[in-house]
């Protein structure tokens, strides 16, 4: 998917960001869980 640029610590309840360096040169912003696979059960939800 990308390359960890850099990693924000979690603040007062809030959980770590994280930035990515996309392959196609794009960087994305936003925390960990924003970028992990779908389980299988969330697979057979979407179509």
């Amino acid at each position: 998917m990308g390359v960890v640029e850099q990693v924000d610590e979690a603040k007062a309840g809030w959980p770590p960001q994280i930035i990515l360096k996309l392959t196609d040169g794009t960087v994305k912003k936003g925390r960990l869980s924003d970028f992990r696979e779908p389980s299988s059960k969330e697979r057979i939800k979407t179509p």
